[in-house]
């Protein structure tokens, strides 16, 4: 017999990096922190015993990305310090009260060991001076994340090293553009509350990336006085994010970026059959095209009605869309799942489906229908959570396969027990990611349930 000859180790390489991490999943709509954690996958652990030879070709995507949750993490960062000082280049804080003062103190005395570092992330970072100088001086490291703006004692230091995440209010933002970008601070994102009025215009904030606006009692006209120019001075922002979009969304008088895609929506009709609550625009450049436009990549809708026969019109208005959340709670039609999983499959890049409140909407062939009543458990909750468990599983695998560009499907559902149709006697919730595994469109991912 002839022997196979070993793979070199630059395949085993590239064979290693490209199954070393779990995907990061998407989050929910509302993204509070982009955190810098990476999980090792099953695969890369299964790898890394097989023989010596894969182990050292493991051991750096293994120890690159620590996380430090606690004291129990620090004292094992500690113990395994010869590796972590060769091969760590990003490390995760976790935040108080579970890392405490002595799991700080570890920290910043093994940091000057640690001769590979260039990324930290630190939340709550106020309360943290002590190690946040310790990072700031540390020689190799570029980057301290954090979620919040330092102590104003930090006021004396260069703080180029720094990037904030994150604002979360008007009033914070004009404070860090007043005093901490002049100490050398940088901004990834800023969450406004609300739009901040003309000022907005005159903030210079570099290397902005993204802006996320709550539109909550605001008229979308506002964004023309106070955002479009904010964003025609901004370069580098390529990402607006509007959420809480309550009031009407269809004026006459919003904001140029916007115009286009609300004029066409309009003239489809499709005001009558959905609300727009929440939307994400990227600013790309489309073949054929010599500069950057706006393009809503991620859309929210809860629907009124019609929703198999308008989806193709939401696709011809949105070409670009990634991510559809759809919510039919204000919907009481009923929708076969064959048939809106095919009005799905009209949006070319979707990527990520958010069903809401589909439990109870969907009808399917007879043996699927036969195979949910079927079903039998002990009490009324338990065989009411896996009816919908076995319905909402059928509609995503329908769904993955006639929509040949979806990646994964949120699910996040729940149910009450009534007695006598009157009283709630107990809730149950299913929730959890549903992920395309193999070529055949299988699904894989679990869905959690919580009885209450």
């Amino acid at each position: 017999m002839r022997r196979c000859l070993p793979l070199p180790n630059e395949l085993l390489h590239t064979i290693t990096e490209y199954v070393a991490y779990a995907p990061n999943l998407p989050e929910s709509w509302f993204t509070s922190f982009e955190s810098l954690s990476k999980s090792a996958s099953p695969n890369l652990l299964a790898l890394s015993v097989v023989d010596w030879r894969l182990r050292r070709i493991c051991l750096p995507f293994l120890f690159a990305n620590i996380t430090l949750k606690n004291d129990e993490h620090a004292k094992q960062l500690e113990n395994n310090l010869a590796l972590c000082s060769r091969f760590t280049d990003t490390l995760v804080i976790g935040r108080l009260p579970a890392l405490t003062e002595i799991g700080e103190t570890i920290i910043s005395r093994l940091l000057p060991q640690m001769e590979r570092l260039v990324n930290v992330e630190l939340p709550e970072c106020e309360d943290r001076t002590n190690l946040l100088k310790a990072l700031l001086a540390h020689p190799t490291v570029a980057l301290v994340l954090v979620d919040q703006t330092p102590s104003m004692a930090m006021c004396n230091h260069d703080l180029s090293k720094v990037t904030l995440d994150l604002t979360t209010s008007a009033m914070a933002f004009s404070l860090i553009c007043h005093k901490y970008l002049d100490w050398g601070m940088r901004i990834k994102r800023v969450i406004l509350d609300r739009p901040v009025g003309n000022q907005l215009e005159f903030q210079k904030v570099p290397g902005l990336k993204s802006i996320e606006v709550s539109m909550h009692f605001v008229p979308i006209s506002i964004l023309s006085s106070c955002l479009s120019p904010f964003l025609s001075t901004h370069p580098t922002l390529n990402e607006l994010r509007l959420f809480y979009l309550h009031r009407p969304f269809f004026t006459h008088d919003a904001p140029p970026f916007l115009s286009p895609l609300i004029k066409d929506y309009q003239r489809q009709g499709l005001h009558d059959c959905f609300m727009i609550t929440e939307l994400r625009l990227s600013r790309i450049k489309s073949a054929g095209q010599s500069s950057q436009e706006w393009h809503v990549m991620e859309l929210a809708l809860d629907v009124k009605s019609s929703l198999t026969e308008k989806l193709p019109l939401v696709a011809s208005s949105f070409p670009k869309l990634e991510v559809l959340h759809l919510n039919l709670q204000y919907d009481k039609g009923m929708y076969d799942i064959n048939d809106l999983s095919s009005a799905l499959g009209c949006f070319s890049s979707l990527s990520i489906v958010y069903p809401q409140n589909f439990r109870g909407r969907l009808t399917f062939k007879p043996s699927i229908a036969r195979l949910m009543l079927s079903i039998q458990r002990d009490s009324t909750l338990d065989e009411m959570e896996a009816r919908a468990r076995t319905e909402l599983f059928t509609f995503a695998s329908c769904l993955v396969k006639q929509v040949r560009t979806l990646d994964s499907v949120y699910i996040d559902e729940q149910g009450i027990e009534l007695d006598n149709f009157t009283h709630p006697t107990g809730e149950w919730f299913l929730e959890g990611w549903l992920n395309v595994i193999n070529s055949n469109r299988e699904l894989g991912g679990s869905l959690m349930d919580k009885l209450v």
